[in-house]
Formats: C-alpha cells, structure tokens, sequence
C-alpha cells in the first residue's frame, strides 16, 4: 500500500473519531443548572465533565488531520483547492477554539465556578 493511499486511511479514521468524539461530548457532559454554584459545581466536580471536555477537544485536534487527508484523496481533482481551503480553515478554527478548553480548565481548577462571583472579578467569564 502506498504512503499516499495509508494517510488517506488514516485521515478517514481520524474523521471517524472525530464524529464519535463529539456525539459523546454532550452525551457524557452532565448537565446540572450551571447558573447556580450548587449546580456548576456539581456538573464541573465530576469525571464525566472532564472526560466529555476531553472528547471534545480530542475531536478538535483530529478534525483538520483528517481534512489533510481528504485534501491529498481529492489532490489529483479540481476540488483540491477546496479541500486545501478547508483543512486551513479546520487549523485556525481549532486553534481558536482549544484554548476556551483551557481556559475553563484553569478557571476550574482555581475554584471558579460559571454561576460564582468574586469581588474582584463579578460577572466575568472566560
């Protein structure tokens, strides 16, 4: 089998589970009333809020491998440029969207919760 033709594999997989990934975020997350502390604590406490944060952001990462892939399977077509166009597009919106991951990682961890508010900062989000 040609390198080509197993990036291209791989690529299909990596869309696969990319699809799987975000139809088990939500499905994990649990959903509390997240405008109360009571209730962002109790969603953000638990593993399913950091295993379904992980699954998403897994199917962020995986989303512009496999447009990569899609790209060199339609390379020898007019849609490549298409193609090209999508998977930049994948990069930057991955690249802007993992960091809110992030970010709400770190807010977790520092004992913030959606529905708190400090005296410094009240009404802010990340």
């Amino acid at each position: 089998m040609s390198t080509s033709a197993t990036r291209i594999r791989a690529g299909a997989v990596a869309l696969a589970a990319a699809g799987l990934l975000f139809v088990a975020y939500p499905a994990l997350r649990p959903w509390h009333d997240e405008g109360t502390i009571a209730g962002a604590t109790t969603s953000m406490s638990s593993t399913a809020w950091v295993t379904a944060h992980f699954f998403a952001m897994l199917g962020f990462i995986l989303v512009p491998l496999g447009l990569l892939a899609l790209r060199a399977a339609l390379a020898p077509t007019r849609a490549e440029p298409l193609a090209l166009t999508a998977a930049v597009l994948a990069w930057i919106g991955s690249g802007l969207v993992l960091p809110y991951y992030g970010a709400e990682e770190l807010r977790k961890e520092q004992g913030h919760s959606g529905g708190e508010e400090d005296g410094a900062g009240a009404g802010q989000d990340v």
